[in-house]
């Protein structure tokens, strides 16, 4: 079930009382019908839900079968009324697993390649880690001085 919006025109972070009981807690498991039913509700909505489920489909098609995909940004808000316009894309995020056959890296550095035209690399930063020296970085470009 996808939950009413706040006052603020967002999903709430959990239902009910307490933010213990998974099934109350955001994300929320919905199927692809209940998505669509709650969110399909101008041309311009169901025209962005028509790519997802396209590349829902090349994702199955490429052997990714496996995963679940999280959902956010203005398209599960009531951006028409706080925005004043539809949203203008999906926010997602896809955690699939490897198709059949790719558990091992190299194996699967060898699908990646076969199957996307850029294989792009992607950074990784850990929220458990010193933001200083980076922060003065930022603050001697501001400032003026080179990095």
């Amino acid at each position: 079930m996808i939950p009413s919006l706040t006052l603020s025109g967002v999903l709430p972070p959990f239902t009910g009382a307490s933010p213990v009981a998974r099934s109350s807690v955001s994300p929320y498991l919905v199927s692809p019908h209940d998505f669509v039913s709650r969110y399909c509700s101008s041309p311009e909505r169901a025209s962005l839900l028509v790519g997802l489920f396209e590349y829902r489909r090349e994702l199955r098609a490429v052997g990714i079968v496996e995963g679940f995909q999280w959902i956010d940004g203005s398209f599960i808000e009531d951006a028409e009324k706080s925005r004043g316009r539809p949203p203008a894309d999906i926010d997602i995020i896809t955690f699939g697993g490897r198709p059949a056959g790719y558990a091992e890296k190299d194996a699967w550095a060898e699908w990646c390649a076969a199957h996307f035209a850029v294989w792009k690399g992607m950074i990784e930063l850990p929220l458990a880690s010193d933001d200083e020296a980076a922060m003065k970085i930022l603050e001697g470009v501001l400032d003026g001085q080179t990095a």
